[in-house]
């Protein structure tokens, strides 16, 4: 049951990735500087890691456009 529910959050995650990459590069893709990082994974309700780990999805995602 955890499994399931674990996966079901990691394809929600990998599903809006990319719908917020692309809402921040439309709103000029910066964040205010002086938020902290754990004010901001507070209010979106995810785990440390999970901005990390967008952020190598993004830079994935750039790098593979750039071939």
């Amino acid at each position: 049951m955890f499994a399931a529910k674990a996966e079901a959050e990691r394809e929600f995650i990998h599903e809006r990735t990319p719908i917020v990459l692309a809402t921040a590069a439309a709103n000029g893709g910066r964040r205010n500087a002086h938020e902290p990082v754990t004010s901001i994974i507070r209010h979106l309700g995810v785990g440390r890691s999970t901005p990390h780990r967008s952020l190598v999805t993004y830079d994935e995602a750039i790098a593979a456009q750039g071939n």
